[in-house]
């Protein structure tokens, strides 16, 4: 984590995997020049060579963003770079270290950080080609990231930019303690 350059990109794709070689971690890393040829120059995708050792790392510094469980592979993708954190993930958090955003991002602002689990996916699908496709999609449109963050005159703008999302995972963003269980929202939204 510490060797992820932390300015000059606008996203950072984390790609989290295990040690365990079964046909979804194949496919996922047989595909990341590829995905990293579709997200474009704009997005970092960063991976591990040591796994588990990853893994701990990016969970333990994106606490904050993550589930109660996260089984990988899955993705988590980031306005920001996480904090370096030590490799075990119950040690003691380090002193706060200088801020490691992208250039000209909102210091003040908190990171947005979506974290997709692709095991159902691939269950069902048998292929992640399609959450995938929609994934990059939303990289490259600006008023996809807009939609979360910003009220919009247009109420169907979240339905429309992040209606795939419903199928694929579970979006509870938190702001001082509050989460917002965005899953519901789209579910309860005519599209």
């Amino acid at each position: 984590m510490a060797r992820v350059p932390t300015t000059g990109f606008d996203w950072y794709l984390f790609v989290l995997l295990d040690d365990y070689e079964d046909d979804l971690a194949v496919e996922l890393k047989r595909n990341l020049d590829a995905i990293g040829k579709a997200v474009g120059p704009d997005t970092l995708v960063v991976h591990g060579y040591d796994n588990d050792t990853f893994l701990s790392e990016v969970t333990w510094a994106m606490r904050a963003h993550m589930p109660d469980t996260l089984v990988p592979p899955a993705l988590v993708l980031s306005s920001q770079v996480p904090k370096a954190s030590p490799s075990h993930p119950d040690a003691v958090p380090p002193p706060a270290l200088p801020d490691q955003r992208p250039a000209g991002s909102d210091p003040t602002a908190p990171a947005q950080v979506l974290v997709v689990p692709l095991a159902a996916e691939y269950a069902q699908q048998g292929t992640l080609r399609p959450l995938l496709n929609s994934l990059i999609q939303a990289i490259h449109d600006p008023a996809a990231f807009a939609a979360l963050t910003n009220e919009h005159e247009d109420p169907s703008a979240l339905c429309r930019h992040w209606g795939w999302t419903n199928k694929y995972l579970s979006i509870k963003p938190s702001w001082f303690g509050f989460s917002i269980d965005v899953d519901r929202i789209l579910t309860d939204l005519v599209c």
